[in-house]
């Protein structure tokens, strides 16, 4: 993006990893640390690969740039920053006028945090900022309080905004002693660099009283005594935490890493154990022994839990975003089981639940349970066991064209905190995936029993919010931009009808986006509009993948929520699958349809299910593993397979997967795409056209069948 200044030559740019001007900003960045903090190197260079920073030259000059993340719907400000003799020129101005119009149509509010101490308040006010909060300052000794500086963005393109923009989940940090005594002493840059402004809006530290046991070694009794207090003032003490799993934990660690009682490694699992306990996300130290070695990685695999530097934090915070991260590679563990209820179950599902049922009482909990069993041709009772104990309860229950939810119950103390959110939304598009099918135009999550937390997670996953319950409408047609209409129903009220009125604006204006159509879709999934803007893709995958990605039973064409499922099987919200750096697709969002070659276990080659592509990620393999294997889809074997002569790969995000119940088979896609030796060895772009007429097919067959 260029814009053009009377007299200068000025110019914004978007920065990434090749630009001249990344040095620059690295240079401009390290002399303003006194006010911004450290920043790692590689950070500066990840933020230029992801394209997250905007630079001002004039006249060939870096005068300004501002470096920013996103947090769901809201953009964080991590550096604004104009150099030392630029300032007062209003380019500051300039600068976020640029950022504004850039991210107008995608983010629903500018947010960054800054010390009261600056005293830059007029500052920020200039710039369309209010201040809407504040908080204390977190590890550090200076006491600074940090205020919350919003710009609302009411232009903002997004459908979504209203659902999703949560900042009460933050991650658990818990922090290594020596982190804790080099924060103290203030002086080890990187260290520092954990008491960046912007990690507030990420980030709550905590420490377990293994630091403490540290601190009593130090001789002197001042420097003592300094520490103790530091910690209390700057840190929340690790409050509660399981001691089965500690014990556990710690047992596992010794098996990994043998150290004798009390010496420093046995002190240090301790620490890890403790934080593992606490159900916290990550841990930060510098010592070797933890960092980067098959021992934080068996860690990970067995509990879903990082060991990291403080600058690998701050590198890969989008990768550990907040606890909601949608991680089913964590419930591998849990060996869960899908199931229509029992008889035989009674009695143990009663006792399971009937705390978190609206009265708390067990005879009323039993008496709604057998009404509801009474009536099987109206009520589905939906059981979830983990290691063939009750975890999850949901009652189905069709009244005509809709679903009802009227009690969805989650017992959480057999499920770690960490856990609840993924578990959660597996739950959810289960059900949503058996009300589409059932042919229901829309489903409503009961409240009841609900935590706030399961409330804000199923929000997440585009349920809207009224009194009593949840809501998602769902549209089965294809329709034109134009004729998009929902349930008469639904109050005028409900935000899917102010979602839709804004999309029927922007086609009535013939200014319809990509971004929005794909929105509207995933939002009264499995809708698809007429719309030739969308990008649409064939993508070719592997039997074996397919089958993990979409479903134990892909060759079963008619499948049911309530068939027994003794394995976890990948179908929900989001997904990633790799490819080879040569077939990363270069235009997404767009509609996906997977393409699965003939194996032993399905007799033909054809297309199977459709999904979106949300993005793709060309990276080094071992950086894609680490930030995607939460997935739990492939292993390390299988990416070094597809790697072929570079070490780069291709990551495909994709969600909202559906799985087509008539397969179109590879003679029908030949005659429909006008192509009759097409192979599919890589993605093969097709029209929107060619797309929906596909889907048709997929959805209904042949017409004379």
């Amino acid at each position: 993006m260029t814009v053009e200044s009377v007299g200068l030559d000025l110019k914004f740019v978007t920065i990434d990893e090749n630009s001249k001007w990344l040095s620059a900003v690295q240079k401009l960045g390290d002399d303003s640390r006194l006010t911004l903090g450290f920043m790692p190197a590689q950070a500066f260079v990840d933020y230029a690969k992801r394209k997250q920073i905007l630079g001002l030259i004039i006249n060939g000059e870096l005068v300004a740039y501002t470096m920013f993340r996103y947090k769901k719907t809201s953009l964080i400000i991590v550096h604004f920053c104009v150099s030392t003799k630029h300032r007062g020129h209003g380019y500051a101005k300039k600068l976020m006028s640029a950022l504004y119009q850039q991210e107008k149509d995608y983010v629903s509010q500018f947010k960054l945090s800054c010390r009261r101490d600056y005293n830059l308040d007029k500052f920020w006010y200039s710039l369309g900022f209010a201040p809407m909060a504040e908080k204390l300052g977190r590890a550090s000794k200076s006491n600074s309080i940090l205020t919350t500086w919003i710009r609302p963005n009411p232009e903002c393109q997004s459908l979504f905004t209203a659902a999703f923009d949560n900042d009460a989940e933050k991650i658990r940090v818990v922090l290594d002693s020596n982190i804790v005594i080099a924060l103290c002493s203030e002086n080890e840059i990187e260290v520092n660099a954990l008491t960046q402004d912007f990690l507030s809006d990420y980030v709550e530290y905590y420490v377990s009283t293994e630091v403490f046991n540290e601190v009593n070694k130090q001789s002197d009794p001042k420097i003592r005594n300094k520490s103790r207090d530091f910690i209390k003032h700057c840190f929340s003490i690790i409050p509660s935490y399981n001691e089965q799993l500690y014990a556990e934990a710690q047992n596992y660690l010794l098996s990994l890493k043998y150290a004798e009682e009390y010496t420093n490694t046995w002190h240090d699992i301790s620490h890890i154990s403790y934080a593992i306990a606490f159900d916290a996300d990550v841990f930060i130290t510098r010592d070797a022994t933890w960092l980067n070695t098959a021992i934080s990685d068996a860690v990970f695999e067995r509990y879903g839990f990082r060991i990291l530097s403080p600058a690998e934090l701050i590198r890969h915070i989008d990768e550990i975003d907040s606890p909601s991260s949608y991680s089913p590679q964590k419930l591998v563990g849990l060996n869960l089981e899908y199931s229509e209820m029992k008889t035989e179950d009674f009695p143990v599902v009663s006792d399971t639940f009937y705390r978190q049922y609206s009265t708390g009482k067990k005879s009323a909990f039993t008496t709604a349970l057998k009404k509801w069993m009474a009536i099987p041709e109206e009520y589905h009772i939906f059981e979830v066991k983990s290691n063939a104990r009750p975890v999850c309860l949901a009652v189905h229950h069709t009244l005509g064209n809709a679903v009802c939810i009227p009690l969805l119950l989650i017992d959480t103390n057999k499920i770690r905190p960490s856990l609840h959110s993924t578990f959660t939304k597996r739950i959810v598009f289960k059900l949503l995936e058996n009300a589409q099918k059932a042919g229901a135009t829309s489903i409503s999550i009961s409240k009841q029993g609900l935590s706030p937390e399961m409330v804000t997670t199923i929000k997440e996953c585009g349920y809207f919010e009224s009194d009593q319950s949840l809501q998602r409408i769902i549209e089965s047609q294809i329709t034109l931009p134009s004729a998009v209409t929902l349930d008469s129903s639904l109050s005028r009220e409900h935000p899917a009808w102010a979602a839709v009125s804004k999309y029927m604006e922007s086609a009535a204006d013939g200014v319809i986006s990509t971004q929005a159509t794909i929105e509207l879709e995933k939002m009264f999934w499995p809708l698809k509009i007429q719309e030739p803007c969308v990008p649409c893709y064939i993508v070719p995958i592997q039997a074996t993948y397919a089958k993990k990605l979409f479903d134990e039973d892909l060759a079963n064409t008619n499948l049911s929520l309530f068939s027994n499922e003794n394995t976890e099987s990948a179908l929900s919200i989001e997904n990633i699958y790799f490819k080879s750096k040569h077939q990363s697709i270069s235009c997404f969002p767009a509609r996906i349809f997977w393409y699965v070659s003939r194996s032993a276990d399905i007799g033909s080659s054809s297309i199977r299910a459709c999904s979106y592509l949300d993005s793709v990620e060309i990276a080094d393999k071992a950086l894609l593993y680490k930030k995607y294997r939460r997935l739990g889809v492939f292993d390390w074997n299988d990416l070094c397979r597809i790697q072929g002569s570079s070490n780069c790969i291709a990551a495909y995000k994709f969600s909202y997967t559906e799985l087509l119940p008539n397969p179109v088979e590879l003679d029908d896609i030949r005659m429909i795409i006008g192509a009759p030796c097409a192979t599919f060895q890589s993605y093969r772009k097709i029209s929107s056209e060619t797309f929906l007429k596909l889907y048709e097919l997929g959805l209904h067959g042949r017409k004379n069948d």
